[in-house]
């Protein structure tokens, strides 16, 4: 594995891996260890959800005062998926 450079599939694999093992240390964890670990198993979905071109995970981490000009049109996207049940 190269440290120069990691293209966005092999990044995506890396993350979506990192993920399924951070879930795998969970399940056999004490209480407050598992939650850190299912809490970084989400964090790093959500990263590789970015990855994969999926930008609204960042409605979450930016607050709407740093949003880039049109990201409101994303979050009302959202806000109707999640009326709908389909988010």
């Amino acid at each position: 594995m190269s440290t120069d450079h990691i293209d966005g599939a092999e990044l995506l694999d890396l993350l979506t891996q990192a993920a399924a093992g951070r879930r795998e240390y969970a399940a056999n964890a004490p209480d407050p260890a598992r939650l850190i670990l299912e809490q970084e198993a989400a964090t790093l979905d959500a990263v590789a959800r970015l990855v994969s071109g999926d930008r609204s995970v960042m409605l979450g981490w930016l607050p709407s005062w740093r949003w880039p000009d049109g990201w409101e049109r994303l979050y009302d996207r959202n806000a109707n998926k999640r009326e709908a049940g389909t988010q």
